[in-house]
């Protein structure tokens, strides 16, 4: 009794404070038991058992009616739950010589990028997401650049759902050999963050290219960082912002 009084105590102070919905509901048998309100999956709602913080999918039609007229109330106040989402992402790229010059090449850059939603049962909230290209210094190779930085919304389909960004174009010198070499930025890699609605929590990543995850995995908060860099942003090999070369290049 004294652990359940204690219970509730806690329970309303969060509450009071905005951290958690506490709520004691009971099921169509009067059992009850006291709950916070985690999030939604469509007509379902995830809750915690606070007597265990076990975390259950519940659907409300199998509480008392009580119950349930109180959990619709508070669902307004409890944000959506993301289903499992899968992402795929193909790159697109073509390369002519510039101006007829052996050495300077252009290279086109597109994507398209799929998500799906690996849930069957339910339906996804609307993602915000940012697909990022990332050049390299052809003639210093610690020296990146962001070549294009695309924000869009999907909601993932169970069937997948797409969206084609437009082509990047850049320019750079193919022969990095020697000092004559007046660099210019190649296309070497992407980076897709896909967020939640209020852009508060990162669903997930995806990137091929080494260097974004080895910087990824030296600091966590990374993907949330390079999601907001503006096109033409310099960084170093930690994927950070830095300044402008002094150097000419191509951009």
């Amino acid at each position: 009794m004294k652990n359940t009084l204690l219970t509730l105590i806690a329970g309303i102070f969060l509450t009071q404070l905005g951290f958690a919905e506490i709520l004691t509901i009971s099921d169509k048998k009067g059992r009850t038991m006291i709950v916070e309100l985690v999030s939604r999956q469509g007509e379902k709602v995830v809750i915690k058992r606070l007597k265990d913080n076990k975390t259950f999918t519940i659907d409300p039609s199998t509480l008392s009616e009580e119950s349930q007229q109180e959990i619709k109330e508070k669902l307004q106040e409890v944000k959506e739950a993301y289903p499992p989402i899968d992402a795929t992402v193909v790159v697109s790229k073509r390369r002519k010589s510039e101006n007829s010059s052996y050495y300077m090449k252009e290279m086109t850059i597109s994507s398209k990028v799929t998500l799906t939603n690996e849930d069957s049962n339910v339906l996804s909230p609307t993602c915000q997401c940012n697909i990022l290209f990332i050049g390299q210094n052809q003639r210093y190779s610690d020296r990146f650049v962001v070549l294009a930085n695309e924000s869009f919304k999907l909601t993932p389909a169970h069937q997948g759902s797409d969206f084609n960004s437009p082509p990047t174009v850049t320019s750079y010198d193919s022969d990095n050999k020697g000092s004559g070499n007046i660099g210019g930025y190649k296309y070497v890699g992407y980076l897709l963050v896909v967020s939640d609605q209020e852009r508060k929590s990162i669903i997930l990543t995806k990137t091929v290219y080494s260097a974004i995850k080895k910087a990824m995995a030296a600091n966590t908060r990374l993907a949330g960082t390079m999601r907001d860099y503006k096109v033409g942003t310099y960084l170093n090999k930690a994927m950070v912002e830095a300044s402008a070369s002094k150097t000419r290049t191509r951009y």
